[in-house]
């Protein structure tokens, strides 16, 4: 797998879990033996029902350890369809990656997969060369997604390239500005004390939190907007979205 064609499977990590649903059994162990070539750990599931009891028990629930991540299914499955399934799925959970594998090209059933936000459509028999094309397309959007960290006023925090966006517009930080967001977002639930922004910063024993606040305002004044909370008596916190 040194082909390019493959590389965004170096960003999948050991633990990444597939959910593939498919009520078939010929259909489900020829394409079971596909995705095990490109994906490190698949569980199966026969209809739309186990497919969602699978889900619950992995990522709302907690009965199981390992959440899953991404699923694969069909639609016309017995007790419950895969388009109930996903229906199901999106109200806990709008960010799941959902690909449908189906026989059925009915634009009505097209339609609404949209409508539920699926990301991805291959029709049966599933060539191998759509499949890895789709599953770059979904995992590189969906590692993608995981990396930003969403801050106030449309302002994103890029965790791969270290990068503060403003709408994928690159905001130019100088080098300390560029510190103290890393650190405040090193752990962005805690509150930093000011000294331990200024040991991270600056790495000497000066005691002067008049050069982080210097540093704060030029940013603020920079961005136009407040990204970072003063907490009064012990320190300061980055703002996110999530």
């Amino acid at each position: 797998m040194s082909n390019d064609k493959f590389d965004f499977l170096k960003r999948i990590n050991e633990d990444f879990l597939t959910l593939y649903v498919e009520d078939n059994e010929l259909v489900r162990q020829q394409t079971l033996k596909m995705l095990k070539k490109l994906l490190p750990n698949v569980i199966c599931a026969t209809n739309g029902k186990e497919g969602l009891v699978k889900y619950l028990n992995h990522n709302v629930q907690n009965d199981e350890s390992k959440q899953i991540d991404l699923i694969i299914t069909d639609i016309q499955m017995p007790e419950k369809d895969g388009l109930g399934m996903i229906r199901d799925i999106r109200q806990n959970d709008k960010k799941i990656p959902i690909i449908i594998f189906s026989a059925h090209d009915n634009s009505d059933y097209f339609l609404e997969a949209i409508k539920l936000g699926i990301d991805g459509y291959i029709l049966k028999p599933y060539p191998m060369e759509q499949i890895i094309e789709v599953l770059r397309d979904v995992i590189t959007k969906y590692y993608d997604i995981l990396n930003l960290i969403e801050l106030p006023h449309n302002y994103t925090w890029d965790k791969n390239s270290c990068e503060l966006k403003k709408e994928s517009q690159i905001i130019n930080l100088t080098k300390n500005e560029h510190k103290l967001i890393e650190f405040l977002l090193s752990n962005k639930e805690s509150i930093k004390s000011i000294e331990a922004i200024e040991d991270y910063i600056f790495e000497d024993f000066v005691s002067n939190d008049r050069r982080i606040r210097n540093i704060m305002t030029r940013l603020n004044n920079k961005l136009n907007t407040n990204i970072i909370d003063s907490v009064y008596g012990r320190g300061y916190k980055i703002i996110t979205g999530k």
